[in-house]
């Protein structure tokens, strides 16, 4: 029964209907806007000249790069999608862990079930949902050809040709979609899931606390360059080497760890 409410949580639709508004959202103000701009605004240059540029104009709105640039914007929701998928957790923590704790035969290690389970679900939903979106950009425009030799050389460079998604671009997408999804919001689930244990009785500190660490790991990955921290550029897919994506999640797992540690020593009090 339990389980049941984790994989049938009606929140996950919240995620799947997200995401890909937010990405069509930045795609229409960053891209359809300054186009519709050109197209209705007046004539700068003669008949000719004028054609030419809002064909261009057409034209590069419609790459398939754009709105995989606005995926990357995943870094900036992606707390407010996990903290979406992780209500019920939270739930939980407040209800059933709190009645079964002494009936449990091992609460730490039922525990940790619910955290993974939880974590897994929010990141195969966060991963269809990007998927979601580039089917929905698939009805709009065909899928164009700019994918450079510099964006595809690192991902499954051990398996497949350098070149293989330049003549296969959609199979490019959903690799990077896949490859990088799944690991890092699956770690940083568990984080926040760790962070919902201590954040648990107040609503406030449960949305404040995942969301100031996060753009607190951004700015200081913009602002000192700081190697693996950097989320914009997996999602982007440029060095996602599938060798190397793990290092993206490493932090997030030992911090998840030790906080999950910590919450054994000195945090558990609170739920008797």
């Amino acid at each position: 029964m339990y389980n049941k409410r984790i994989f049938l949580n009606k929140k996950l639709l919240l995620i799947l209907v997200g995401f890909p508004l937010f990405v069509f959202t930045c795609y229409i103000i960053f891209d359809i806007l300054p186009v519709w701009d050109v197209l209705t605004g007046p004539d700068q240059y003669n008949a000719e000249k004028n054609y030419s540029l809002r064909q261009q104009f057409i034209i590069a709105s419609l790459r398939w790069g754009n709105i995989n640039n606005h995926a990357a914007n995943l870094t900036v929701v992606y707390p407010f999608l996990i903290l979406i998928g992780l209500m019920n957790f939270k739930e939980d923590l407040m209800s059933y862990f709190i009645i079964g704790r002494h009936r449990f035969k091992n609460y730490p290690v039922k525990l940790i079930q619910a955290i993974v389970s939880y974590s897994a679900i929010i990141a195969l939903t966060v991963t269809v949902s990007h998927l979601l979106t580039y089917f929905l950009y698939s009805l709009i425009t065909p899928v164009t050809h700019d994918i450079t030799l510099e964006s595809t050389a690192y991902i499954f460079n051990f398996l497949l040709p350098s070149d293989f998604f330049e003549g296969h671009p959609l199979y490019y997408y959903l690799s990077i979609t896949l490859l990088n999804d799944l690991p890092i919001i699956f770690s940083f689930s568990i984080l926040f899931s760790v962070f919902t244990l201590f954040t648990k009785e107040s609503i406030y500190a449960f949305i404040l606390v995942p969301l100031v660490f996060s753009y607190l790991y951004y700015f200081m990955s913009t602002n000192f360059e700081l190697p693996y921290m950097d989320l914009s550029v997996p999602f982007l897919g440029y060095y996602s080497k599938i060798t190397e994506i793990w290092k993206y999640t490493f932090l997030p797992l030992v911090l998840a760890g030790t906080g999950f540690i910590g919450y054994f020593k000195w945090g558990t009090q609170h739920d008797v």
